[in-house]
């Protein structure tokens, strides 16, 4: 039966966009992944059509942010709050797993989400730590569907130290930001790729200078060094989605 409705799936609802008046159009693209994922599911079930980080799944966690960050889910606030509310997330199912902050693989992705939950805790103006409240909460919203998701203690004592090899990186950062007279868009990369400087951080003390970061350089030194990051990826971690035989096919649209 699985088989059956997967070929069904793959025919009819995979090919064609749905368009308001009833008209079916076929895709430029046949996809095999809807998009529709949990968060969307529930958003959609919820009458949250327009922002998944309304429902039970998000919505404590931005409540939180709120009451840490003294402002709004509006704005220009809304950004900071959704990446830290999903990476912070992530971050706790992550370390629950078995996975420590590191320089390498899945290591590498679990540090710069946990740096991204702290500078974004910055951007909204947030000076102390929150992210060991903020993790208690994320268990105590999936404990019941996830009862492996962690010992609080442990995560709490991962988050802390990494937080605390950040602060350091930081300052190193900064000091390193101090020896340079001009910054530009190369230093601005390199301090960011190296210390985990933020570029927010970076364009205020170069506009102390009288200078100025030329910020789409800066975007495609990023955008490079990604793409070669998930070459080197797709070669360590083959399957999935990079395996695109008839079985995986079914086995991910099922």
């Amino acid at each position: 039966q699985c088989g059956k409705y997967i070929e069904i799936w793959n025919d009819v609802f995979m090919q064609y966009n749905k368009m308001t008046e009833g008209k079916y159009e076929p895709l430029k693209q046949k996809n095999v992944d809807t998009g529709m994922g949990v968060e969307r599911v529930v958003a959609v079930t919820s009458g949250f059509n327009d922002d998944n980080y309304r429902t039970a799944l998000f919505w404590p966690l931005i409540e939180t942010l709120e009451g840490f960050s003294g402002k709004k889910y509006e704005g220009g606030n809304q950004k900071p709050m959704r990446i830290i509310a999903d990476h912070l997330r992530a971050t706790v199912f992550l370390i629950s797993d078995g996975v420590k902050p590191s320089n390498v693989e899945q290591g590498y992705v679990l540090r710069r989400l946990i740096r991204q939950v702290i500078i974004n805790g910055r951007t909204l103006g947030v000076k102390k730590s929150f992210m060991n409240e903020m993790s208690k909460l994320v268990i105590s919203l999936y404990q019941k569907a996830y009862p492996g998701i962690g010992d609080h203690a442990t995560i709490v004592n991962e988050l802390k130290t990494e937080e605390e090899k950040f602060a350091k990186a930081l300052e190193r950062g900064l000091r390193e930001l101090g020896k340079y007279k001009e910054i530009d868009d190369k230093v601005a990369f390199y301090l960011y790729e190296s210390y985990g400087l933020p570029l927010e951080v970076i364009e205020e003390i170069a506009r102390e200078k009288g200078q100025k970061i030329d910020k789409k350089s800066f975007e495609k030194a990023l955008q490079e060094h990604q793409q070669k990051s998930r070459a080197g990826a797709e070669k360590r971690f083959k399957g999935g989605l990079a395996d695109h035989s008839e079985e995986s096919k079914k086995y991910h649209t099922a």
